[in-house]
């Protein structure tokens, strides 16, 4: 759910800058996730993806471990 969560945050903050970029909304304020250069920005986006990778890396620790079981 915590991956899920970080992934969708990033992708809408994406789909809302692209859709700024192309006049359908007007002007939001949204930094386009890894491109930005903004302090902040760059560091929650670091965070979100340290913590999607944590995810993915504990899934496969079990995954391997209940595979070993068997």
């Amino acid at each position: 759910m915590l991956a899920l969560g970080l992934s969708l945050s990033m992708v809408i903050q994406a789909l809302a800058n692209m859709a700024v970029s192309v006049n359908l909304v007007p002007v939001t304020g949204l930094t386009l996730p890894v491109v930005s250069m903004g302090g902040t920005s760059v560091l929650f986006s670091c965070l979100a993806f340290g913590m999607i990778l944590s995810v993915s890396r504990y899934v496969e620790q079990v995954t391997s471990q209940e595979a070993d079981a068997e």
